[in-house]
């Protein structure tokens, strides 16, 4: 009572219709959070129907979902939600167990004529399958029912339609006469797709289809083409007046990169004004021989591209400055750099590469381009200030002749704008530049003594200091068919060693083996030989970068192996390797593992050992000596196994898809498993994964995706009936896209395993890409999972020894506020809850009594009262400064 009423949980059912029914579907289900009382707003209606599993859409099943339907939209509450379950007879089910609990899916009207339909209420269907919708002249029904209500839809929203549902959908479709909307997402299974619209369509999504192969598409007055996932093949019949984006961010999937196919989609659309791509595109073209500037086609009324990708290399740079010579009109670029997506390395192609100024110099890139007459706005995000996103803002400000303005915006989304000193007067002005005209000696002992991941952030200073980055080239000749023999090991060994006792540091040196001239005709696949840059750091740090040369894309194994020192078989002096503590290796390769080996070997006191982009990779085996503390694999996408024994290891960190893992270590070790990628191209063994957990049973620190909790509960395990638990376990960061029941209740179940825990992280980034769950034949054991939430709390531990919970990526969605809910029941001795929002804002939480929220306010003015969803208490949200508590061990997720 002394809080006062809740009047906006207390209103009427009939004014909170009234109030959701004023605004946006999007924005009106969020009212969702505000109370159980809003939240039953959002209750669906179910209505069963009954069909013959052998025809789920003939005509008697097609009629009375119609006739439903037609009753759902012309139903007087708006927004509302029913659920549609088609079941088949109990005769059928027997002699159909696929489909046993029928096709269930959810349907959400809007007040702005939308329909969103959700099939993904049911079991999840993974066969593969083509989608059909046409629309004609308005015609009468083929099945005797009023279908004007769908004709008046102007939005139309499909999500996981499967195989069962198709022709469902392309019955609702063919009414939709007035559709002006139409979205697909995440329709797995879904290969091609073809739309034959009338004038009325002006927009088509097509979101995380990961299996599709074709899209085709009729729509005269269309005015947006949004396409994400991975390549397909595209063909569209539109009006010129066209935005299109192709975020292909998931690379080729199943698919075949055909040049002709691409060129031919980017011909049809030449006449459009607006348009987004994902840069490996461009770059693959450029790759396979094709030459901008000599096609028959130019995007001349193209005003705004956005370039989008993972980062900014020469190859994408370049191939970015090349497609810019048939974009005579371009107003407005954008270039988007965001570091979640993918890395989709380009391959070798048999053409020679054509494009007479690509992969040269930067001088000669910059004197092919054009002159870009019309460039006005240039804004590039994900600004990191590396050599090649300097050097492409260089080339537009030269090139740009009217441009207004150019900004740049860090990751931390902190924006710059950039310009240049074009006269000499200007020059002048701005006074003499003492830090470039230091002597080379002064440079180089400055960078001498800083951090190698420090020192190489001077190169953007001047062109004088980014001299002092310049490789040194070796050339070394070798047999193309002994790569790693013991003449080409002995003179690579003997030259990095030279390497490592020279007495600059830092340095980088460009190492060149190459075949003789004889070996290049024999070998024409390795007329390059094997590049790669060696860069050296003043304590003891040595990194290889072995993507210098061609892309190899064949799979191997990497086996490395220290054991006592033994005279090197090689008559060179190995001290200079045995003194590294660190090593860092870069897109090694099948040409480059046994001379990674070798390296890896004589390094007898490495501390620190890092692997990443090795495309190809499939299984690592290492064997270490007491040195070593720390390996991080990282985007390894091929990786199949890993093998460890490093018994004082003190960190592993693995960034990638589902590998099978095998550690032999210290039990003092903090472990990251931050399976992002999904299983890969692997599959889901639940023994495998529970044999990994048992292994680490000692540990004190672990990072974990939250979709492998899920799947693990999903398949049947019971973490309270484990025969291990995680005894010493201190500190748990759970990382995933969102949090969901399944998500919130699985790690509701892993705390059972978890008796010391003291710290708990959960970070939630929706630009990571869900994993959805499959359908697993074992029966869902776990005996809380997947009930209603007082049950779920019930069945969770007391969490004793908890002191400390931060959730970042907080959106206050009821699952996280649940979550919220049961920990601060649980946690007993809890001292600090801290929410930070995706926009970096901090809240500190806790939890108030409905009588004392009235004195609670008056106290902090600066807090946020929220309604529990089980309307028993309001969770204060009092703003924190986000710099307070930080993660700093997972900063990278």
């Amino acid at each position: 009572m002394e809080g006062g009423p809740d009047f906006i949980s207390n209103l009427p059912c009939e004014i909170q219709q009234q109030i959701v029914s004023l605004i946006p579907l999007k924005e009106a289900v969020k009212t969702s959070i505000l109370s159980t009382a809003w939240r039953r707003l959002w209750s669906p209606f179910q209505v069963d129907l009954d069909f013959d599993s052998d025809h789920v859409t003939g005509k008697g099943a097609i009629r009375k979902l119609m006739q439903a339907m037609d009753t759902f939209l012309k139903s007087c509450h708006s927004p509302e939600v029913w659920k549609f379950c088609l079941s088949n007879s109990e005769k059928e089910k027997d002699q159909c167990p696929l489909i046993k609990n029928g096709l269930v899916f959810f349907a959400t009207k809007g007040v702005e004529e939308e329909l969103y339909l959700d099939f993904s209420g049911g079991k999840q269907m993974t066969s593969n399958f083509s989608l059909i919708l046409k629309q004609s002249c308005p015609c009468p029904c083929k099945y005797p029912v009023d279908t004007s209500s769908l004709s008046s839809l102007k939005t139309l929203h499909l999500r996981s339609v499967n195989h069962l549902s198709n022709n469902l959908v392309s019955t609702f479709f063919c009414n939709c006469w007035l559709l002006e909307n139409l979205k697909l997402e995440k329709c797995t299974g879904l290969q091609t797709i073809d739309i034959d619209a009338n004038n009325n369509l002006q927009s088509f999504k097509i979101i995380d289809c990961p299996n599709m192969v074709r899209i085709t598409l009729s729509a005269p007055s269309l005015k947006t083409f949004w396409y994400q996932g991975v390549l397909a093949q595209i063909q569209l019949i539109t009006s010129p007046h066209l935005d299109v984006i192709l975020n292909l961010r998931e690379g080729l999937g199943h698919n075949e990169f055909d040049c002709e196919d691409v060129l031919s989609l980017l011909s049809s659309l030449k006449d459009i004004e607006i348009l987004t791509i994902s840069g490996w595109l461009l770059e693959w073209l450029c790759t396979a021989g094709v030459i901008f500037g000599r096609l028959a086609f130019q995007f001349s009324n193209l005003k705004e591209l956005c370039w989008i990708g993972s980062l900014m290399d020469k190859p994408k740079r370049d191939s970015l400055a090349s497609f810019l010579n048939i974009l005579p009109s371009m107003e407005r670029l954008f270039v988007n750099i965001d570091q979640s997506y993918c890395s989709i390395p380009c391959p070798i192609f048999h053409q020679y590469w054509h494009e007479p100024h690509l992969w040269m110099d930067y001088e000669t890139v910059k004197s092919n381009v054009p002159q870009l007459e019309h460039l006005r706005i240039v804004k590039l995000i994900g600004f990191s200030s590396q050599e090649d996103e300097l050097l492409l803002l260089d080339l537009l400000l030269k090139k740009a002749v009217i441009l207004k303005s150019m900004i740049v915006t860090s990751a931390e989304n902190q924006s710059w704008s950039v310009f240049l000193f074009r006269s000499s007067k200007e020059i002048m002005e701005a006074g003499p530049d003492f830090i470039s005209s230091l002597p080379c000696e002064i440079q180089q002992q400055i960078v001498s003594l800083i951090p190698l991941k420090e020192a190489v952030k001077t190169s953007i200073l001047s062109s004088a200091w980014r001299r002092l980055w310049s490789p040194f080239q070796v050339e070394l000749d070798f047999d193309s068919n002994h790569v790693t023999s013991d003449g080409a090991s002995g003179k690579l060994m003997q030259a990095m060693a030279d390497f490592l006792k020279s007495c600059h540091s830092p340095e980088v040196w460009k190492f060149c083996l190459s075949t003789s001239e004889k070996e290049k005709d024999q070998c024409s696949r390795m007329k390059n030989g094997l590049v790669f840059f060696a860069t050296k750091g003043v304590e003891k740090e040595l990194y290889l970068d072995f993507s210098g040369g061609k892309q190899m894309t064949c799979n191997f194994s990497l086996i490395l192996k220290q054991s006592c020192p033994i005279p090197c078989k090689h008559p060179i002096d190995t001290y200079s390797f045995s003194s590294l503590k660190t090593l860092h290796l870069r897109s090694v390769n099948q040409l480059s593992n046994n001379l990674v080996s070798s390296f890896f070997s004589n390094c007898w006191l490495l501390e620190n050992l890092k692997l990443e982009n090795c495309t190809g990779l499939q299984s690592i085996d290492i064997d270490a000596n007491n040195n070593l503390q720390s390996f991080k694999i990282i985007d390894c996408p091929n990786m199949v196994r890993i093998t460890l024994s490093a018994l004082n290891l003190k960190s592993f960190w693995y960034q990638g898809a589902l590998a099978q893992i095998q550690l032999k270590s210290s039990p003092h070790l903090d472990v990251i498993l931050n399976l992002r990628e999904g299983l890969g191209h692997n599959e889901f063994d639940c023994e495998d994964v529970l044999s990994l957990l048992a292994s680490l049973k000692d540990i004190e620190i672990l990072a974990i995706s939250g979709w492998i909790l899920e799947w693990l509960c999903t398949a049947g395990v019971i973490f309270g009936r484990l025969a291990f638990q995680f005894s010493n376990l201190k500190e748990l960061c759970w990382i995933g896209s969102l949090i969901d029941k399944p998500k919130r209740d699985s790690l509701a179940s892993f705390l059972n395993i978890l008796p010391s825990l003291e710290k708990l992280f959960v970070n939630i980034d929706q630009s990571y890409s869900s994993i959805p769950c499959p359908f697993f034949h074992q029966y869902w054991h776990e005996p809380h999972l997947w009930m209603d939430y007082a049950t779920v709390k019930s069945n969770a531990p007391q969490l004793e020894h908890l002191r400390i919970v931060k959730m970042i990526g907080f959106s206050s969605q009821e699952d996280e506020l649940l979550l919220l809910d049961l920990l601060l029941e649980k946690a007993v001795c809890l001292k600090s809850m801290i929410v930070t929002s995706a926009e970096n804002q901090s809240w500190r939480v806790c939890k108030i009594p409905r009588s004392q929220l009235k004195q609670t306010s008056r106290s902090y003015s600066k807090q946020i009262e929220i309604l529990s969803p089980n309307k028993e208490c309001f969770f204060g949200l009092t703003e924190e400064d986000s710099n307070g508590l930080y993660l700093s061990n997972y900063h990278f997720l």
